[in-house]
This record gives C-alpha cells, sequence and structure tokens, in this order.
C-alpha cells in the first residue's frame, strides 16, 4: 500500500502529527549504505502507547532516493503486526474510557 504523496515540509509534519495515540516515539538508525542516489536505512522504532502506556518496538528499513538534495522516493519496509496491536489496543482501552 501506500501513504499517498507529501510534497513540502509542511505537509511532511501534518503527516507525522497524525499518530497521536503513540507517544515518545523515537526511530534510531543502526546501520546505513549508499549507492549513487540511493541511501539504506536500517532502523529500530519505539514508542509509548498513548492510551495504555505499553511500550512497544519493533525493526524496519528505509530506501530513500535524493536527487539535488531532496528526498525523490521513500519506501519503508517493515512487519506491522506490532503498530497494529498497538492500536487494536487503544481502541479497545478507549471504549472502556480511556482518551485517544
Amino acid at each position: 500500500f501506500t501513504d499517498g504523496e507529501l510534497h513540502g515540509k509542511v505537509a511532511l509534519q501534518k503527516h507525522l502529527s497524525q499518530g497521536g495515540m503513540l507517544k515518545n516515539v523515537t526511530q534510531e538508525i543502526v546501520a546505513r549504505a549508499q549507492e549513487n542516489d540511493l541511501v539504506f536505512l536500517r532502523w529500530h522504532h519505539s514508542g509509548t502507547n498513548g492510551v495504555t502506556g505499553g511500550q512497544y518496538g519493533f525493526d524496519g528499513a528505509s530506501m530513500v532516493r535524493v536527487r539535488h538534495g531532496k528526498i525523490v522516493e521513500h519506501r519503508d519496509f517493515f512487519d506491522p503486526t506490532v503498530l497494529r496491536r498497538e492500536i487494536k489496543a487503544a481502541i479497545k482501552a478507549s471504549s472502556k474510557g480511556a482518551k485517544l
């Protein structure tokens, strides 16, 4: 699937702020490589479920294509199971009175 196209910093900031139920999000780059205009990153994503308070984390990788100093293509590769579990837990908790 695709998240759609984003154009500019404002659009990127808006997109990233939509995950309001996830707090204290960090993404640590653990390895990187570059070949011509392609940059490959391996990373660890972690955070806190803002509704349940539970900690979560998962590993992934990104491929980024850069032209003239600007990102023209970005693809992430990860198993979304952990994020799905956290979203389901937040929805379940909110149905019992917790705030999203």
